[in-house]
């Protein structure tokens, strides 16, 4: 049987949209994943994350669960596992969370349950450690109570007491008293999105040390689903690259210290499916890292109204 030209152009043209097709996106054993959302629709409103699975870079003789091999943006191939799964449960209609639950390995968990009141969150945590020798210890119970401000969002910080204020808007914008005598953390936003946080420390000197965290979005994405409400509101746009830089410090001279890029893979729905975290020193006597050697990859699970 002939093949017509047309027909042979046309195979080709399939060929190469399939080709092309496939430099934007990553194959996942349940779904298909994109790398590239220009063409995806936005995500739906209202949907709230109800699981993640947090993954850092494998070492050697580690036993651990979810192994794959990931490429980074600078494309580094590495290996990662499973730390631990979190789900979180909610209330109705609010949205609140009422319950985390954190499993690690060898059976080590955090459990933390919040109901609330008009002026006050309550806090029950119940979790598991391990032993010197490996062994595991608790359960350990801790039970608090936070003050709420008239728009739901505490007052003090809920694992580190200091006083917190918002905008007009829920975001938070400084950690501290304004005092020029304490440390204290100052939040500026754009268009909703957080794009330089200042720490001031003075710890040694009546000059602070300042250390300064600036952010840049994918503006055309929304963040991701709130998890923690009444804390600050979060960035309105996924974040795509941070930096840290620190000036007067006794240890470092002035200048950038440490960067993060992140990746994202989004499904069909526009749903972010997986985050891929990627630190990297710029000074090299800075040590530390938000994540185990730098590398992070976070998936969720999302249910929606």
């Amino acid at each position: 049987m002939k093949t017509s030209f047309l027909s042979i152009l046309f195979l080709l043209s399939l060929l190469a949209m399939a080709l092309s097709c496939k430099k934007d996106r990553d194959l996942h054993p349940a779904e298909e994943w994109f790398t590239d959302p220009m063409n995806l629709p936005q995500p739906p409103k209202g949907c709230k994350i109800v699981k993640t699975t947090y993954k850092t870079l494998m070492l050697p003789n580690d036993q651990r669960p979810g192994v794959e091999t990931i490429t980074l943006e600078d494309g580094q191939k590495v290996k990662v596992g499973t730390v631990f799964t979190t789900t979180y449960s909610y209330d109705d209609p609010t949205g609140r969370l009422v319950e985390e639950y954190q499993r690690r390995l060898q059976g080590q968990y955090t459990l933390q349950r919040y109901s609330y009141t008009p002026t006050h969150l309550k806090r029950y945590k119940e979790y598991t450690s391990e032993g010197d020798k490996g062994e595991l210890r608790g359960p350990f119970i801790e039970e608090n109570e936070f003050a709420l401000n008239a728009k739901g969002k505490v007052s003090i910080g809920i694992d580190y007491t200091v006083p917190l204020k918002y905008d007009e808007d829920g975001h938070l914008v400084l950690e501290g008293v304004e005092d020029n005598t304490s440390n204290q953390g100052v939040y500026n936003y754009v268009e909703g999105n957080l794009v330089l946080f200042q720490h001031e420390s003075l710890r040694y000197t009546n000059i602070p040390a300042v250390m300064t965290f600036t952010y840049t979005y994918q503006l055309d994405r929304p963040n991701l689903p709130s998890i923690y409400n009444f804390q600050g509101k979060e960035s309105r746009n996924l974040p795509l690259l941070e930096r840290w830089a620190i000036k007067n410090s006794r240890d470092f001279e002035d200048g950038s210290l440490y960067q993060i890029k992140y990746q994202y893979f989004y499904n069909k729905q526009g749903f972010v499916k997986r985050r891929i975290k990627h630190g990297k020193a710029l000074n090299p006597q800075w040590l530390i890292e938000q994540d185990p050697f730098g590398i992070a990859v976070t998936d969720y699970e999302y249910e929606c109204p």
